[in-house]
């Protein structure tokens, strides 16, 4: 099953839950109305130069990451997200293809209090998996959204709570998003989607970095 078959599939099982829907859409008209995406960073941009724990709690820079080719880098909203699971898990699988291309994966999750190592073990995630801590780094790049409160009235109806998951009070997510950065540093190619059930697709990702 490719992605986004495995995406539709998700978005099929809950075409019919109305209220999630609505709050589907608050969210993406949200992002599209208020021009929240308008300063995400573009190709051509250097990549932010961080340094982030890890899931093992190691610190991790960009350069490191860089050290042996392109970084792939992924932005993720966090374990409770079915659309988040299914990319990680088309990732985990692809990744051959991408250390034969040379390239070094990474995704980068919100949530803290130790949800990123298990979110590493649950999908057997053989790459790095980065903590934004208090979403720096997403905010960095013009991914971070206040989420509306049709939303969080459905994320706390499953018993999901971002305050508690992430460490904070402050409420918001980032759009998922992939980076192809080239070795210098600069985005060589990227993906981002208002509609956080589309994202990218691996083969997509692969070629952009077999471009460079």
């Amino acid at each position: 099953m490719t992605l986004e078959e495995r995406l539709a599939k998700e978005r099929r099982k809950r075409a019919g839950n109305a209220p999630l829907q609505a709050a589907i859409r608050d969210v993406v008209g949200h992002l599209r109305r208020g021009g929240d995406l308008d300063h995400a960073l573009p190709v051509g941009d250097e990549f932010p130069n961080f340094m982030l724990p890890d899931a093992e709690g190691r610190l991790v820079t960009r350069d490191a990451l860089l050290a042996c080719g392109p970084l792939v880098l992924g932005f993720f909203r966090g374990g409770w997200c079915p659309y988040c699971a299914a990319t990680l898990d088309a990732l985990q699988r692809a990744m051959p293809q991408f250390e034969a291309a040379g390239a070094t994966l990474a995704a980068v999750t919100p949530e803290t209090g130790g949800l990123a190592l298990d979110l590493k073990r649950r999908h057997k995630a053989g790459f790095t998996m980065l903590v934004d801590v208090d979403s720096g780094l997403a905010a960095t790049c013009g991914l971070l959204y206040r989420v509306p409160d049709s939303y969080l009235t459905i994320l706390a109806g499953v018993g999901v709570d971002l305050g508690v998951r992430q460490g904070n009070g402050g409420l918001v997510l980032p759009v998922p998003a992939t980076f192809v950065v080239a070795p210098g540093g600069r985005v060589a190619w990227r993906q981002l989607d208002p509609d956080f059930t589309r994202r990218a697709d691996p083969a997509d990702i692969l070629r952009a970095v077999e471009a460079l």
